[in-house]
């Protein structure tokens, strides 16, 4: 899965969050519409309809992408709702601890929190303890009004099923953040290989470029790399006739194909390189003298032969130069020393005819 796919897939998801937690809120004031219908409190039974269409609209602005604005306005519509509950019933009644649910949440991702959520948290819990006194000291006298009757006997039942609620809530909201933070972390690990793709491979063929290349034979020879060494330069032959007569669009497409055949022969023992323009460099392991490599590098170029390239009506060839050494003592200069020895040898190949391959033994400068 490439990043840009990644992304839209973490988007994607946020959006199911986002939708997931307006449709619990619904249904929770589905529940309080049918509860206060019942028990004859019209007042909050309407507020409860009144939340519900606005949810309703919070979750077009989801489907739309307006995920901050209408996680403000949920935010916004639970506290108005708790507020007014907590007026109308009084304290004990568990409409309280909406209030201190949504400070709860500040705890579910404090790494990531900014310090306008932090004021709005402290907001809360100033809320929530003014409430607390509020109603202890004082009567909001419309409550009269409202309640048709003495509600007390309701209280066990009001304080068991808000907090049911409010758990229930902190539950969900919970199982949804992790996978809402799941989601991020395979974005931010997608985005990051997305990047060191980008700065180790070749964007066109896929292939390793000249400085990831030239990184891991530096490594290699910094741990003492006691094994016998082959390399081949591998040069597609007229490539600039290739990209006048055809196209770039031609040439880009022979380029990548040529990197396929490559990787393809080289399996996943052999490194391959794209050195420079129509250049390739293959670090070549399972091979173990220079008559080899030699065979090798012929099975390379029949391979690019044969091969039916897409809009280029005639056959297209390669030419290799190769060094082998079977010294267990080369440096890493020995080893672009041996680089050069095969751009010799490939430079032979060309100016005698193109479409071959040379490879020898690696003769140490003195």
């Amino acid at each position: 899965m490439n990043y840009i796919a990644t992304h839209s897939f973490g988007a994607r998801n946020a959006r199911k969050t986002h939708v997931i937690a307006t449709m619990v809120l619904m249904l929770i004031h589905i529940v309080f519409v049918v509860l206060f219908a019942f028990t004859g409190i019209k007042f909050l039974a309407n507020v409860n309809l009144v939340l519900i269409v606005i949810y309703a609209l919070v979750a077009v602005l989801v489907h739309f992408g307006y995920l901050a604005l209408s996680a403000s306005i949920s935010h916004i519509l639970i506290i108005v709702y708790s507020f007014l509950s907590v007026l109308v019933f009084g304290w004990g009644y568990g409409f309280e601890y909406y209030i201190f649910g949504l400070f709860l949440l500040l705890f579910f991702d404090s790494k990531s929190i900014t310090k306008a959520a932090y004021l709005v948290s402290f907001f809360e819990f100033l809320l929530f303890i003014g409430l607390y006194f509020y109603t202890k000291f004082c009567t909001f006298e419309f409550a009269k009004d409202i309640l048709p009757y003495d509600v007390e006997h309701w209280q066990g039942l009001m304080l068991a099923l808000n907090l049911f609620i409010v758990c229930l809530f902190l539950t969900v909201y919970q199982h949804l953040f992790n996978i809402d933070a799941d989601v991020r972390l395979i974005e931010l690990n997608t985005q990051r290989n997305y990047y060191e793709k980008l700065a180790n491979y070749d964007s066109l063929t896929g292939v390793l470029n000249r400085h990831s290349f030239s990184q891991i034979i530096k490594k290699r020879y910094e741990s003492d790399y006691p094994l016998k060494t082959a390399v081949l330069v591998i040069d597609i032959d007229f490539f600039k006739q290739i990209n006048d007569r055809f196209g770039h669009d031609r040439g880009d497409s022979v380029l990548m194909q040529v990197a396929n055949i490559l990787s393809s022969i080289g399996g996943e023992s052999n490194l391959v390189c794209r050195w420079g323009g129509e250049e390739f460099v293959m670090d070549v392991y399972d091979v173990f003298s220079s008559v080899q490599l030699q065979k090798y590098a012929d099975f390379i170029i029949s391979s690019v032969l044969e091969h039916n390239f897409e809009g280029i009506l005639e056959p297209i060839s390669v030419s290799i130069g190769g060094c082998f050494s079977a010294r267990t003592n080369l440096s890493e200069n020995d080893y672009f020393n041996m680089l050069h020895m095969a751009d010799l040898n490939l430079y032979e190949c060309k100016t005698s005819g193109r479409g071959m391959a040379k490879a020898t033994d690696f003769t140490k400068p003195e």
